[in-house]
C-alpha cells in the first residue's frame, strides 16, 4: 500500500527547479530512509537521484529493495543500468565528501562558483544544464575533474537553461557573458582553457568557447543552431529562447559563425537515438576542428551511459591531454 499523504511535496522537490540543490539532496536522503512506499514512477526517480548525486551506498541499498518489489525484466534492466553507474562512481567517495566538505554546498548552489586548484596553467569552464547539474550532480563532476588538478570555473543559470540572461557573475546575456569570461581568462593569464557543456548549457558553452578561443571544447547533446530560421526540429520539453531573446543575444547557426574556427579542437558527443541531437551534431560535421562522436544506443542524456560504461572519465582525461 502506497503512502500518499506526503507524495506531492516530495515530488516537487525532485522535479522542479530545485533539482540538484542542497534542499533536494536532503529531501532525497530523508525519503530513502523513511521506509515509505511510493508510486513506481517516484521510486524510480528516487533511485535515479540517489545515483546521480553519487550516494552510491544508499543508491545500491534502495535499488536492491526495488528489485524485490519489481522483479520484471524491463525495470530490472534499468536498475542494472543504475547499478553500473554506482559501481563506477563508488571510487569517488562522494558521500564522504558531502559530509565533510563545504565545497559541496557551494557546488549545489544556484550561483556561479570558481574553485581554484594548484596552478594557473589550465582552466576548465563548466556550463550547468537548466537543472543545475551536468547529468550527474556537480559534487560528482567535481570529484572527477579535481583529479586533473586544474582550476575549474562553474557557470550556472538554472532559471534560463540557454543562458539568454547570462549568469549571475558574468553578464546579462550570452554575448556579455562570453566577453566577461574572455576578460576573466585573459586577466588570469591561463596557458590553456577548456570548455565543456551539456544539454541546456550546450549552445552558450560552445559560443563561449569560440569567443574565448578555447584550446579545447567538449559538448554533450548540444544545440548548435539557435537561429530563428533553424530547420532542425525542436523537442517540446527542451528549453528554447523567447522571441525577445533574439534581440539581446547572438542566437545563430554556429556552423556559420566565425568564432568556431578559434577553437583548437572541439568534440561533440550525441545520442544516436535522439533525432534533434543527431542533426545538431551533424550541423558541425563540415568544420575541420570538430570531431562528431555518436554514443550508441543513447538518447538525449549521453552522460549517464558514458558513466555507466566507464567512458566519461576517459573523455575528461582526453580533454586534459589534448591541451
Amino acid at each position: 500500500m502506497y503512502a500518499f499523504f506526503n507524495v506531492q511535496p516530495l515530488m516537487l522537490s525532485i522535479n522542479n527547479i530545485e533539482v540538484h540543490s542542497r534542499k533536494q539532496l536532503a529531501s532525497i536522503i530523508n525519503i530513502q530512509g523513511s521506509g515509505h512506499r511510493f508510486s513506481r514512477k517516484m521510486e524510480m526517480q528516487i533511485a535515479t537521484q540517489l545515483t546521480v548525486h553519487g550516494l552510491t551506498e544508499s543508491a545500491n541499498s534502495y535499488i536492491q529493495q526495488l528489485r524485490k518489489c519489481y522483479p520484471g525484466p524491463h525495470i530490472g534492466k534499468y536498475l542494472d543500468f543504475l547499478g553500473a553507474i554506482n559501481l563506477n562512481l563508488a571510487q569517488y567517495k562522494v558521500t564522504e565528501e558531502i559530509e565533510r566538505s563545504s565545497i559541496c554546498a557551494e557546488l549545489l548552489s544556484f550561483d556561479s562558483m570558481f574553485f581554484k586548484r594548484n596552478n594557473d596553467d589550465h582552466l576548465i569552464i563548466v556550463f550547468a544544464t537548466a537543472w543545475n547539474n551536468f547529468g550527474v550532480s556537480f559534487p560528482v563532476l567535481h570529484m572527477m575533474l579535481k583529479r586533473t588538478n586544474q582550476s575549474i570555473l562553474y557557470i550556472k543559470n538554472p532559471a534560463r537553461g540557454m543562458y539568454t540572461t547570462g549568469s549571475s557573475q558574468f553578464g546579462d546575456n550570452i554575448d556579455s557573458m562570453c566577453e566577461m569570461l574572455k576578460d576573466f581568462v585573459n586577466a588570469k593569464a591561463y596557458k590553456k582553457v577548456s570548455v565543456i557543456g551539456f544539454s541546456g548549457g550546450g549552445y552558450a558553452s560552445l559560443f563561449a568557447a569560440g569567443v574565448i578561443g578555447a584550446d579545447s571544447y567538449i559538448g554533450f547533446a548540444v544545440k548548435t543552431d539557435w537561429s530563428m530560421s533553424c530547420p532542425i526540429p525542436h523537442a517540446m520539453w527542451r528549453t528554447r529562447p523567447a522571441l525577445d531573446d533574439y534581440a539581446k543575444n547572438s542566437l545563430v547557426n554556429l556552423a556559420e559563425h566565425y568564432s568556431m574556427s578559434r577553437i583548437g579542437k572541439a568534440t561533440l558527443y550525441y545520442g544516436d537515438l535522439d533525432t534533434e541531437d543527431c542533426l545538431n551534431a551533424e550541423n558541425m560535421d563540415g568544420l575541420k576542428n570538430f570531431n562528431i562522436i555518436p554514443v550508441r544506443g543513447s538518447a538525449h542524456n549521453v552522460i549517464l551511459p558514458l558513466v555507466a560504461k566507464g567512458h566519461f572519465e576517459a573523455v575528461l582525461n582526453d580533454m586534459h591531454r589534448q591541451t
